[in-house]
C-alpha cells in the first residue's frame, strides 16, 4: 500500500509539472475557485425558486454572459430545482438544494445536487411523461450542451453545459 501511495503520490507530481493536471496540493483539491461564478443552497420552495433564479441572472450579467446563454442556465435552474420540490421528496417539507455555476472553456457547467428520490434526468424520455409531467426536461436536453447524472453519497449530482 505504501508502495502504490508513493507511486501514485510522484504520477501526480509529474503530470502537474507538466501541466497535465491542474490541480495543486497534496490531495489534488484545486488550490482556488476562480472559475466558481455563483454557489449556494436553497430550500425546494417556490419563493427560494424564484430568488436563487434572480441571484443566478444577477451573476450572469455581473460576470459578462451574453444573454442566451444566461438564459438557458435559469431556466434549466429554474426548471430542475421546480422538479426536485415536485417529485424529489416523500414528505411535504422544503430540502436543501445545492446550485453551483463554473466557467469552463467556453461553456458554463452548472451543476444541481439534491438528496431527494434518484432520478436521473438524462435518461428521462417521452415515454416517462405519464410519471413525471415535465416537459421542461426534454427542452433542457435540446438546449444544453451536455446533459450529465451521477447519484453519489445518495445525492443526485446533476451537470449541464451550456456553450457560450
Amino acid at each position: 500500500e505504501t508502495l502504490t501511495f508513493f507511486a501514485v503520490w510522484v504520477y501526480r507530481m509529474i503530470r502537474q509539472k507538466q501541466g497535465k493536471l491542474p490541480q495543486k496540493g497534496f490531495l489534488m483539491i484545486p488550490d482556488q475557485d476562480s472559475d466558481v461564478l455563483f454557489d449556494t443552497t436553497v430550500s425546494s420552495t417556490a419563493e427560494d425558486n424564484a430568488r436563487v433564479i434572480r441571484e443566478l441572472a444577477d451573476c450572469c450579467n455581473k460576470n459578462g454572459i451574453r444573454e442566451t446563454p444566461a438564459k438557458t442556465v435559469c431556466m434549466t435552474a429554474e426548471a430542475l430545482i421546480d422538479n426536485i420540490s415536485r417529485y424529489g421528496y416523500n414528505i411535504k417539507e422544503p430540502c436543501a438544494v445545492d446550485i453551483c455555476l463554473s466557467r469552463g472553456e467556453g461553456e458554463l457547467i452548472l451543476r444541481i445536487r439534491d438528496d431527494g428520490v434518484p432520478f436521473d434526468p438524462s435518461a428521462y424520455g417521452k415515454e416517462d411523461a405519464d410519471i413525471f409531467e415535465s416537459s421542461s426536461i426534454e427542452i433542457i436536453k435540446r438546449i444544453a450542451s451536455a446533459m450529465s447524472y451521477t447519484r453519489v453519497l445518495n445525492m443526485n449530482n446533476t451537470i449541464i453545459e451550456v456553450s457560450l
